[in-house]
C-alpha cells in the first residue's frame, strides 16, 4: 500500500532534477551564489572595469563611452544559451536605433575570449563581448557570481557543433553571472539598473527608458 505514493514521489523528484539540469544547461543557473558586492545605484558613478574583449584586446569602460552618449552593459550567464541568444538577437534587431541614438551595447559573461569569438562567428553578432572570467567586473557592479557551468554549442541553424574529435562541443566556464543590465551616460553615471531582465524585452526596455528620459529635453527645444 505504501509503494505507490513513494513511487510517485520519486518520479516527481526525478522530473524536478531533470528540469533543474535543463535550466542550468540553458541560461539561468540555480547554483549557489559565491559572492555579490554592493550594487551601484542609479545616480552613482559606474565602477571602472577592465576586461579582454572577444578579440583579446583590453577594454575599459571609459573607452566604451568615448564615441557613445550611452553605454548599455548587459551581464548574462553565458554564450550559446537559448535566452542569451534571443537577448542578443533582439538587441541586434534594434542596432540601427541604437546607432542613431549613439548607444553602445556591450555584453559581459564569464566565457573566455575564444568562446566569445566562436559565438559571434556562429551567429554573426557584432556586439562587443567581454570575457569576465574571474567575475571581477560583475562583482564591481554587484552582479551575483555563481559556480561554473557548461552549455552545448548550437549554431544559428540549430545544429550541434562538433569538437576536434567529432564529439558534441560544449563550452565550459568557471563562473556564471546573473542577467543584469545597466545604462551608463556620457559622464560615467549609472542612470538605469535592471536586476530582473527579460531577454526578449531588454532592448525595448532600454530604448523606452531613454525615450522617456529625453522627452523633457526634446519638449524644451
Amino acid at each position: 500500500m505504501l509503494g505507490t505514493p513513494f513511487t510517485v514521489l520519486a518520479a516527481i523528484l526525478a522530473i524536478g532534477h531533470a528540469d533543474a539540469r535543463l535550466q542550468a544547461d540553458d541560461d539561468e543557473s540555480n547554483v549557489v551564489v559565491q559572492t555579490a558586492f554592493a550594487c551601484p545605484l542609479v545616480g552613482d558613478p559606474a565602477p571602472s572595469i577592465e576586461c579582454l574583449d572577444d578579440a583579446g584586446r583590453p577594454w575599459r569602460l571609459a573607452e566604451g563611452l568615448r564615441d557613445a552618449d550611452y553605454l548599455v552593459l548587459c551581464f548574462y550567464p553565458g554564450d550559446f544559451g537559448f535566452c542569451t541568444t534571443r537577448q542578443l538577437q533582439k538587441h541586434a534587431a534594434r542596432s540601427d536605433e541604437f546607432a542613431a541614438r549613439r548607444i553602445r551595447m556591450v555584453g559581459v559573461s564569464g566565457d573566455s575570449v575564444e568562446t566569445h569569438e566562436l559565438y559571434k562567428q556562429s551567429y554573426g553578432f557584432e556586439t562587443t563581448l567581454l570575457a569576465d572570467v574571474t567575475g571581477e567586473a560583475a562583482r564591481s557592479f554587484g552582479v551575483p557570481v555563481c559556480d561554473g557551468s557548461s552549455t552545448p554549442a548550437i549554431d544559428a541553424c540549430s545544429r550541434q557543433m562538433l569538437d576536434e574529435f567529432g564529439g558534441n562541443l560544449r563550452v565550459e566556464r568557471e563562473i556564471t553571472l546573473r542577467r543584469w543590465t545597466f545604462v551608463i551616460d556620457k559622464s560615467g553615471t549609472v542612470i538605469y539598473r535592471n536586476t530582473c531582465v527579460s531577454p526578449i524585452a531588454d532592448a525595448t526596455a532600454v530604448l523606452e527608458f531613454l525615450n522617456e528620459r529625453e522627452r523633457p529635453k526634446l519638449a524644451d527645444r
